[in-house]
């Protein structure tokens, strides 16, 4: 929405994080 609580740049980034997060996890339990 526009509350403009949470901006869009932050929920970008924080999505582009948690994906990487579950990449990373997915690449070592697979090494694992």
């Amino acid at each position: 929405g526009k509350g403009g609580s949470f901006p869009p740049f932050l929920a970008a980034w924080l999505g582009n994080f948690i994906f990487a997060l579950v990449g990373v996890y997915l690449l070592l339990s697979v090494r694992h």
